[in-house]
């Protein structure tokens, strides 16, 4: 299984993973290995080009503020807001991509 340290570093761990398996992936693709169905409800994102967060979502409010860096440059910011109901969506996800999380719910 994934090492976890908690729902936040799981997912950034996978979407890392996930982006260094598939080196020539670009944000259209990652976003759609990833939906932002999986999102908290009401925010509704999974992962943002950095160049869209703004600055009070930015740095652990919304988003890791350890952005993933794409082959093509772009760099790509992590939701933070996870919650036990749309953790569940992101781990189906990531099981249909290969993965194995367990979690303690």
């Amino acid at each position: 299984g994934i090492p976890t340290g908690g729902k936040c570093p799981t997912v950034r761990y996978v979407i890392e993973s996930y982006v260094k398996n598939n080196p020539d992936i670009n944000f259209a693709q990652l976003q759609n290995a990833f939906p932002d169905a999986a999102a908290k409800p009401g925010f509704g994102k999974v992962v943002r080009r950095l160049e869209d967060v703004k600055e009070n979502e930015w740095g652990g409010h919304r988003f890791s503020k350890h952005p993933i860096i794409l082959s093509d440059g772009q760099q790509v910011a992590v939701s933070t807001q996870w919650e036990p109901q749309n953790i569940k969506n992101f781990i189906r996800a990531a099981t249909e991509l290969g993965f194995d999380i367990s979690s303690d719910s």
